[in-house]
């Protein structure tokens, strides 16, 4: 051990697996109350009284529990220690290494560890880390055709394999896997080899009962005890609603939006009336999944805090909270997707007529979904201490942060200040998350790279004063007078090695293009 590991042997660290030192029983139970916190999307597969059990006791295969280390051993090491830092990547690289040394890798155990391994690299940026265990996770997958789990029961075969437990499970292991390339796909374009149509998997279902109930051996936790009695009892019907199942749904979605505006611009995608088309059904389930989401979740965020304090360290903690943590993340990556179809409104095609009124509807549905993030944000850091904060809020919010950009260059000084205010409320809230990811410092360098582009192109603008009454229609005020900074193909990302090559055009004349009479061409000449 080094010397900071050493500090620490005879109280935090009390074992050792594999060289590498493991926190103590309390401590072990303490991070399986606060992983659902943070990580609500990875924890779906979560069986609380199980998870504790054999986490605390070690009877998990070390793969997994060096990935549950490797995700989360940053919030239950003591506040002035540093070992941390180093024990993450080591958990992370042993984890895949073991894995890669089963000789059975039908276990769903190793999809769920490789979702554990990808929030950590996803938290420090490690590309060469998150290939490894993608692939592992996906050679799984295939190998045990997780993806079609439940097309013998949907044919009308026995279904013998496994136990319901068993198979809901494997159910919420697959979802959460989906969870994770899909949001992969949607910022960065990779390619999805599981197509929605060939996945044949119910939805996760009987949360309560599936969290807290199923086998007590080996847990002596009295809170666990009681709520495992109540999940167990077939005839209690008051235990709460399902919520994982609107994690899923969201993210379908996204995923389909996602593929809509990817090609809606490219050549020979979608010709005008099938692009708007499938523009109208997407805006239509975007209506019905927030109708979903009001029903299931509430449409309100109380304050939380005090629980925190109240019921620090206890599984009441979590029924307390869990609700209102799911309904956030749910609504953060809501409003990402809705600002991500309605920006492909404001991409400029040439060959197709451009519709004022359109623009300035889309704009103006934008900046009211950038708000509503802000403000979802601002609830999250307000209300959710350091301990249990998560980090993926900051990727679902950069599409807003990136909308309000576009009032820096706004000329109304009432409309610039208001929004380049939620700018700037967003980017705090984005440096409060600072101490749980390197993602905050890359993603601003993102933004601050996005900025410089749209100044230039403002800059290069000046010449076509003559021309600002024709950009006057397309604007959310008079003074909204230049094209939006916006990525043709759904994400920044998608193409951002390609420069400017990803944006929509910024500069006037190009955008107007058939809109300018003969005389403002040549005089732009």
């Amino acid at each position: 051990m080094d010397s900071n590991q050493s500090e620490y042997s005879n109280s935090f660290f009390t074992d050792t697996m594999h060289g590498l030192p493991i926190p103590n029983k309390e401590k072990l139970k303490e991070l399986s109350l606060i992983l659902p916190h943070v990580f609500p999307e990875t924890m779906i597969p979560l069986r609380l009284p199980e998870f504790v059990n054999k986490l605390t006791n070690k009877k998990y295969p070390y793969y997994f529990i060096f990935a549950i280390l490797s995700a989360g051993i940053n919030y239950i090491v003591p506040k002035t220690a540093k070992c941390h830092i180093q024990l993450e990547t080591k958990y992370a690289t042993k984890s895949i290494e073991l894995m890669k040394k089963e000789t059975d890798i039908s276990d769903p155990l190793i999809v769920w560890a490789s979702m554990f391994i990808m929030v950590y690299t996803y938290r420090i940026l490690s590309i060469e880390l998150g290939d490894q265990v993608r692939d592992i996770a996906e050679m799984t997958v295939k190998k045990t055709r997780l993806y079609q789990l439940d097309i013998n029961k949907n044919l009308g075969r026995e279904q013998n394999r496994y136990t319901e437990d068993e198979l809901e499970f494997r159910r919420r292991v697959w979802w959460t896997y989906y969870l994770q390339i899909s949001g992969n796909y949607v910022f960065n374009g990779n390619f999805i080899k599981f197509e929605q149509r060939d996945i044949v998997v119910d939805l996760p279902r009987n949360d309560f009962k599936y969290r807290y109930g199923g086998s007590f051996q080996g847990c002596d936790d009295k809170e666990l005890r009681l709520l495992n009695n109540i999940a167990n009892d077939p005839s209690d019907e008051n235990n709460p609603k399902d919520n994982h199942y609107i994690f899923v749904n969201t993210y379908c979605l996204y995923k389909n939006i996602a593929t809509f505006v990817t090609k809606r611009w490219r050549k020979n995608s979608f010709d005008e009336d099938g692009a708007n088309l499938r523009l109208v059904l997407y805006i239509n389930q975007l209506h019905r999944l927030k109708d979903k989401m009001d029903k299931t979740l509430g449409d309100g965020f109380p304050a939380i805090k005090d629980k925190y304090v109240e019921f620090k360290g206890s599984v009441k903690l979590l029924l307390e909270t869990e609700n209102h943590i799911i309904n956030h993340y749910s609504r953060h990556v809501y409003y990402s997707m809705f600002i991500y179809l309605y920006q492909s409104e404001l991409v400029r095609d040439l060959n197709i007529k451009v519709r004022p009124e359109r623009v300035k509807s889309a704009k103006q549905q934008c900046i009211g979904a950038s708000i509503k993030q802000m403000e979802l944000l601002e609830w999250y850091s307000q209300n959710i201490p350091t301990g249990y904060q998560g980090f993926p809020h900051i990727a679902f919010s950069l599409n807003s942060l990136l909308s309000l950009i576009n009032f820096f260059f706004i000329k109304d000084p009432s409309i610039k200040e208001k929004h380049t205010d939620y700018f700037n409320r967003t980017v705090s809230v984005y440096k409060s998350f600072d101490k749980n990811s390197d993602y905050v410092s890359s993603f601003l360098t993102v933004v601050n790279y996005i900025i410089g582009i749209k100044t230039k192109a403002s800059e290069d603008n000046r010449k076509y004063m003559h021309l600002e009454d024709y950009m006057k229609p397309f604007g959310i005020s008079e003074h909204d007078l230049e094209p939006w900074v916006i990525p043709k193909y759904g994400s920044f990302f998608h193409s951002f090695c390609c420069g400017k090559g990803n944006f929509s055009t910024l500069d006037i004349g190009e955008y107007l293009g058939e809109i300018l009479p003969t005389e403002n061409i040549s005089e732009n000449e």
